[in-house]
């Protein structure tokens, strides 16, 4: 299948032959902004290195800081897409609550989130944990935000 520069405007390349071919020709875009910086990334090319090349690996963001958190494997038992949170509150708060995770509070002052459903291949897996003085307070007064990884026990340091 030929690659070609995609013209924009619905370009009649883009959609229909190229210079005789018979099969659909495949678009070309151009790198997506940075919806932080506005700034435009390369496109890493086929191979090489591409911090030798001088080229972003991946567009900035929270995914990096995410495989730098503390984690460990989950226990053999458990589905290899499912996720779970340990949050070390050091004793302050009384109700926690995730959304899509069931949980409770261990002995030792630590609250184990685990997902109900398995990870989705592909889909953002970033949960909010909410902090609540008391089981009937509308609003949290502590908020925290935490990408899930699936197989892995992700900790929150949750002050």
């Amino acid at each position: 299948m030929p690659v070609v520069p995609y013209h924009g405007l619905g370009s009649v390349v883009a959609y229909g032959h190229f210079f005789g071919a018979s099969e659909p020709t495949m678009r070309v875009h151009a790198p997506h902004p940075n919806q932080l910086d506005g700034k435009r990334y390369p496109v890493l090319p086929g191979g090489g290195n591409a911090a030798g090349n001088g080229l972003v690996p991946f567009v900035p963001g929270t995914l990096g800081q995410t495989y730098t958190k503390t984690s460990h494997p989950l226990p053999d038992e458990k589905h290899p897409r499912a996720a779970m949170l340990a949050v070390r509150d050091h004793g302050s708060v009384s109700h926690m609550s995730v959304h899509g995770m069931s949980g409770f509070r261990m002995e030792n002052g630590i609250w184990l989130f685990e997902t109900d459903r398995p990870l989705v291949p592909w889909v953002e897996s970033i949960v909010r944990v909410e902090a609540r003085n008391e089981a009937q307070d509308i609003e949290p007064h502590r908020i925290s935000f935490v990408r899930l990884i699936a197989g892995r026990i992700v900790y929150l340091d949750f002050q």
